[in-house]
């Protein structure tokens, strides 16, 4: 299952955040789909 970004501020992460992170380089993990939305997996959602 796939996770947006909005989804993942369940895990007490703010958008903003993960955005940040995702310019800083952090997160190299992110894929995007067709249309560009942020795209996280299971494992992420839970170790978030």
């Amino acid at each position: 299952m796939h996770y947006t970004i909005g989804e993942m501020e369940k895990s007490n992460l703010s958008s903003h955040a993960l955005r940040f992170y995702e310019k800083k380089g952090l997160l190299l993990f992110v894929e995007r789909s067709k249309g560009g939305i942020r795209m996280f997996k299971d494992f992420d959602y839970k170790n978030a």
